[in-house]
């Protein structure tokens, strides 16, 4: 797991490997610029001419840090800088042996806005502003981030891209808009919110060797789970394991005019390794069921509300919502559980929105059994209220989760597992050719088998979400984004506990 720190605390970090490790800041900006040369390098020609763009601060230190080590490395280099006084402590070194290596500046300000003629294959290097900006680009700082995001040039940011604040969005601000971002040691949360998909670009985390003591005094209240071995265990059976201790899975799924989402959502289930699987639907829809899922049980949408039918098999998790129609009948199903159930709850797709009048007994219920709600933004709006942006959307969530107790799944990119306890895990698989109907479906099935099988709430959402995303992407590779579809996410699960096993290994 990568680790999504604050700006402040990743200024923290910084302070706590200078005097830990112990090294000097001049040293430790020696070996991030030097990291990030090293990746720069590998993608990039020294034929092509390159311009770094510097601010005064820390971040223009490795700007021109960055800027000597590439000359060194046979790239035509210049620098431009908005301003040289005052300069950081650091920078002010770095600019210094810049001008020892026979290096030039060209100064702009506000009285000489005058940019060079870049060539159009050069790379520019945005070095002007990192993660410590506070405020927001405005007048001619602003001026100059508009003029590089006019130009065609390949734009490559160090860290973040300037006028970003890394802790959410910048509303009303100026930001560069960076084809590709390299950012030091940790993941910022302004990665993860669609917003800033345009400024962002592609990004990847380079490891400058900060002190690993600080994230083990300071565990992060965020991560990026790149596979979720690195924060929770599988559960592991013996040759003597029979379906029994595999566990019983049981599904409310399925309306007349949207079966296909029981089928998904069994189909899912039966992937996910639990040993049995019911799903609890109208009779007339039972030869469907049983003839794409032979190994699926049948029973009638009662059980989901018999206490008795739940104890004599021995039921060990419940999903419900995949395909239901919001009508008295399920109300009452969903009511029951809520106030019945002995066993972990998902929550999904229509009975979601069954739920927005149910708030107060959702509270009762998450008191007794573990709950799991798997919303997408609109179902998630229309349960806690609608935000205005997805940065409010996530604290609201937060804010849902420890207020209830919930695990909340909030679908889409970078899939957020929220958790009671205010943690919030992203997730790294998947892509846009997920986003067909019936994926939620797959994910609700495929999340009840895990909770069957005994896995903790937290470790069957990060896995599931793991694994779904996987299969997407297996699915994506066999046959394209556009031609896949969500049935197609559930058949390639297998190929996803296999990717598991690969990273296990």
């Amino acid at each position: 797991m990568i680790p999504i720190y604050s700006a402040n605390e990743i200024k923290q970090w910084d302070a706590f490997s200078i005097q830990h490790e112990p090294i000097a800041s001049i040293d430790l900006m020696e070996r991030a610029s030097q990291t990030f040369t090293q990746r720069f390098v590998a993608q990039f020609s020294p034929e092509q001419p390159v311009y770094v763009l510097a601010g005064k601060g820390n971040n223009g230190g490795d700007g021109l840090a960055i800027a000597r080590m590439l000359r060194q490395h046979g790239f035509p280099v210049q620098v431009i800088m908005p301003s040289v006084h005052p300069l950081s402590h650091d920078c002010a070194l770095n600019y210094q042996r810049w001008l020892a290596l026979g290096g030039t500046v060209l100064q702009i300000d506000e009285t000489n806005f005058q940019f060079p003629a870049i060539p159009a294959d050069a790379i520019l290097i945005d070095a002007l502003f990192g993660t410590g900006l506070s405020r927001l680009l405005t007048g001619w700082m602003a001026a100059i981030v508009a003029h590089i995001n006019s130009l065609p040039n390949t734009v490559v940011a160090v860290d973040v891209p300037s006028g970003l604040w890394c802790d959410g969005l910048t509303e009303g601000g100026a930001v560069i808009e960076a084809d590709y971002c390299f950012t030091f040691q940790c993941i910022k949360l302004a990665f993860m919110l669609p917003e800033n998909a345009g400024y962002v670009g592609e990004w990847e985390v380079l490891d400058i060797g900060l002190h690993p003591g600080f994230v083990q005094q300071h565990p992060p209240k965020a991560g990026f789970v790149t596979h979720p071995l690195a924060v929770l265990q599988t559960i592991q059976y013996d040759r003597f394991a029979h379906k029994g201790i595999r566990g019983h899975a049981l599904l409310g799924a399925g309306s007349a005019a949207m079966m296909g989402a029981a089928v998904m959502a069994t189909h899912a289930a039966l992937r996910s390794g639990a040993g049995l699987v019911t799903v609890a639907t109208d009779a007339s829809a039972w030869p469907l069921i049983q003839q794409t899922n032979p190994e699926a049980i049948c029973a009638a949408k009662g059980a989901l509300a018999n206490e008795s039918f739940q104890l004599q098999r021995r039921i060990k998790a419940i999903g419900v919502g995949s395909g239901w129609v919001a009508d008295e009948e399920h109300i009452q199903l969903l009511a029951w559980l809520l106030e019945n159930s002995t066993v972990p709850l998902l929550i999904d797709a229509t009975a979601l929105s069954l739920l927005v009048d149910m708030l107060p007994i959702l509270e009762l219920a998450a008191l007794r059994i573990p709950i799991v709600l798997t919303p997408h933004v609109g179902e998630f709006d229309r349960l806690f209220g609608y935000s205005g942006n997805h940065a409010l959307r996530l604290e609201k969530a937060i804010h849902m989760a420890k207020h209830y107790r919930l695990c909340i799944v909030l679908k889409g990119a970078y899939s957020r597992i929220v958790l009671p306890d205010g943690h919030v895990y992203f997730n790294s698989t998947g892509n846009h050719g997920m986003a067909k109907a019936g994926s939620g479906d797959v994910l609700a099935g495929l999340m009840t088998g895990l909770l069957a099988q005994g896995y903790a709430v937290q470790d069957a959402a990060i896995l599931a979400v793991w694994l779904h995303g996987s299969a997407g992407d297996a699915a994506a590779k066999a046959m394209g984004t556009e031609a896949m579809t969500a049935m197609d996410i559930a058949k390639h699960l297998p190929q996803a506990w296999k990717n598991l096993e690969i990273v296990k290994g």
